[in-house]
């Protein structure tokens, strides 16, 4: 308790499995990946932060109050709609965030992708498509639900 932050110099990857304590602090990444869970205190994630890593699917959990800050969240996609996911189980502060997908022709038009869960009401703040098509999408936030989640534009057709 108490401890000075450790874990904000380089990248840090969180094993499939495996569990990081952050022992009650605050702590600062500048580079996250992986298919673990990070818990017990407070993330901020300033960098790169990459769910299940690059090219490969997978769920990263944060069990702690979390702000992603000028940080790019990177996403895997599939055809089916699957894709990474972040899981935050306390607060979800986004700021100056954008939203980046590392597979892109992977992404298709009627299907929902769910980049990311946290508790009902926890979120704050907005994430940005930064993506080359991403004029055909758009990012969905339900707070009530506690939901994130991509989504194709789509076609309206009127006939009169």
């Amino acid at each position: 308790s108490g401890a000075q932050p450790v874990l904000s110099a380089g990248a840090f990857d969180v094993a499939s499995g495996a569990f990081v304590d952050l022992g009650e602090t605050a702590q600062t990444m500048t580079n996250l990946s992986g298919d673990g869970c990070v818990s017990n205190g407070t993330l901020t994630a300033s960098g790169l932060l990459t769910p299940g890593g690059i090219d490969t699917l997978g769920t990263l959990t944060l069990a702690t109050d979390t702000v992603l800050s000028g940080a790019e969240l990177r996403v895997d996609a599939a055809p089916d709609g699957s894709c990474d996911r972040l899981v935050v189980h306390g607060t979800l502060s986004l700021a100056q965030t954008v939203l980046t997908i590392q597979n892109e022709a992977s992404l298709s038009p009627g299907k929902r992708y769910l980049i990311a869960t946290f508790p009902p009401g926890m979120l704050s703040g907005t994430l940005t498509p930064a993506f080359a098509t991403a004029s055909k999408w758009m990012i969905n936030a339900n707070t009530e639900t506690g939901e994130l989640s991509l989504t194709s534009r789509g076609l309206l057709i009127m006939i009169q």
